[in-house]
């Protein structure tokens, strides 16, 4: 009984708020701990560097069980692949995503955040992570469709951004009884007709007589892969779902730490030549203090040993990306946001420090969201000027995202 409420104990701490259940581990110095969860008892939790290094290396622990549940989202795509299948997969959708030019991904996203400057009016209230959620997603769907008209990306657009929105209940994804359409106005019903607006809008571009000129990443994948188009269709969903959300939910984190220690309108003000090695830094520095994704997932093939740590077969492990970018062994003062952390000579070892993931699965579209990052924060300091319109912002869960609450609401004091 004690194990059993200890589990639900875990349980709720753990999707409730992990920040802070992440965060009473570390006062209690424990980097390394065993979480029990009611689907599985004995996961190796850790952020200690060593650890990280040697499960990154380990064969035996393998991707791809924690984002099983995305199937049913996002299909037969290499998010949701493990083993052989995903190694295939990402061979040949790396070199569209690690060969990208950055010139046009900045060309792009300067396009995207010009239109949406022309739209913002002095003293508007909104959140930051919907204003650049809009511009990020319509950057990815530029980039994915290639040379597609405007009316056409508004319409891709707005399927998409329904279909988000109505995922009212995470738990619709785990629980296979209520995955029943009984209507298409709500439930999963609404989700399944929202999802099939977007792929039937996908089909659509595929079957265009100019698609093969287009030179989107879809188009590419098609040439080179030979996949069917339901599997493009799914490549296609899975960058489009995926490829914006946690770089609005960066760019929002990254605006709520610079606005509210005053770093935005003082010191980059103060020093211009410091300002882009400073936003550069200063936006690491978010994504180190306030990971979107908490943790990774490996899950063990086979009996196997994390140095110390005995695993078994089926067995769970968590590279978490809280506790590494907090330990306080790495870095200084870790519960403190220092904009200037990042610059200067010292270099921190991808096993403290990896917002991205690491080894074959790390994020498709880091440089990508890299670029991108770089050019909104450069865009916005000397576009804008922006004041937090709430100052108690926290974080908070957005399905399997943390998200600082509200969004990071703001209002446009002036344009510049």
């Amino acid at each position: 009984m004690i194990d059993t409420l200890k589990s639900f104990s875990d349980l709720y701490g753990w999707f409730k708020d992990p920040y802070s259940f992440l965060e009473k581990r570390l006062q209690k110095g424990e980097l390394t701990f065993r979480l029990s969860l009611p689907h599985s008892k004995n996961i190796l939790v850790t952020g200690d560097p060593r650890l990280i290094g040697a499960v990154r290396k380990n064969r035996d622990l393998i991707g791809g069980r924690g984002t099983r549940f995305l199937q049913v989202i996002i299909g037969d795509s290499t998010i949701a692949k493990e083993g052989a299948d995903h190694q295939e997969s990402r061979r040949i959708l790396n070199p569209f995503f690690q060969q990208l030019k950055r010139e046009e991904v900045i060309k792009i996203t300067e396009g995207e955040l010009e239109n949406s400057l022309l739209k913002m009016q002095e003293g508007e209230v909104f959140p930051l992570s919907d204003w650049i959620e809009h511009v990020t997603l319509n950057s990815i769907i530029q980039f994915t469709f290639g040379d597609i008209t405007e009316a056409r990306k508004n319409e891709i657009f707005e399927a998409i951004f329904q279909w988000k929105r109505s995922f009212s209940n995470p738990l619709l994804f785990f629980i296979k009884a209520a995955q029943v359409p009984i209507s298409s106005r709500f439930g999963w019903g609404k989700f399944v007709a929202c999802r099939s607006l977007v792929h039937e809008l996908i089909r659509r571009e595929l079957k265009q007589p100019s698609f093969r000129s287009k030179a989107g990443v879809l188009e590419n994948a098609r040439l080179k892969a030979d996949w069917p188009d339901d599997r493009l269709i799914a490549e296609t969903v899975s960058i489009l779902m995926f490829g914006h959300d946690t770089t609005a939910i960066v760019g929002a984190w990254w605006g709520f730490h610079m606005l509210s220690k005053k770093v935005w309108d003082g010191r980059l003000q103060a020093q211009p030549a410091l300002s882009p090695e400073l936003i550069e830094s200063s936006i690491k520095e978010a994504m180190r203090l306030t990971p979107p994704v908490v943790h990774l997932t490996r899950t063990a093939i086979r009996n196997t040993q994390v140095l110390e740590h005995a695993i078994a077969e089926g067995e769970a492990v968590f590279p978490c990306m809280y506790l590494a970018h907090h330990n306080p062994a790495v870095f200084e003062k870790p519960s403190q946001f220092q904009a200037d952390r990042f610059i200067g000579p010292k270099i921190y070892d991808q096993d403290c420090l990896f917002p991205f993931g690491f080894g074959d699965r790390i994020c498709l579209g880091k440089l990508f969201a890299e670029v991108q990052l770089s050019v909104i924060g450069r865009w916005l300091i000397s576009k804008v000027q922006l004041e937090l319109a709430k100052d108690d912002i926290g974080p908070s869960r957005k399905f399997v995202l943390m998200v600082p609450s509200g969004g990071t609401p703001v209002r446009l004091l002036k344009k510049l």
